[in-house]
């Protein structure tokens, strides 16, 4: 799915967490199968054409993670800058989360 959404858009950004509780839940439900948006101990899922950012380390969410968008500034910043400007990929807007890689494929964390 979210391939198929990146063959439509101009640059997908996908905001990852391990505190989301939602995420967990999901993949217990789907039988230890992460999802998009989940992070378990191997790392986010990330797909070619999405640009996948871990915000583990950044999340504060009492509830779970699911609303870290809306409570960090770092977050918020973020997406005005891809909605004002359309920056792609995600070290061109923001300096501080460390490039990651996974085999050929690459994704973005912010450091502890």
């Amino acid at each position: 799915m979210a391939f198929a959404i990146s063959t439509v858009a101009k640059g997908v950004t996908l905001y990852a967490s391990s505190n989301d509780f939602a995420m967990k839940a999901a993949r217990e439900v789907h039988h230890g199968m992460a999802r998009a948006g989940d992070v378990p101990a191997s790392g986010p899922v990330i797909v070619k054409g999405v640009y996948t950012i871990d915000v583990s380390n950044i999340s504060t969410d009492v509830l779970g993670g699911h609303a870290d968008y809306v409570e960090r500034k770092e977050l918020l910043n973020d997406i005005a800058l891809i909605l004002r400007n359309g920056q792609h990929p995600p070290p061109l807007r923001m300096p501080i989360p460390e490039t990651m890689r996974r085999k050929e494929l690459f994704y973005w964390r912010y450091p502890n």
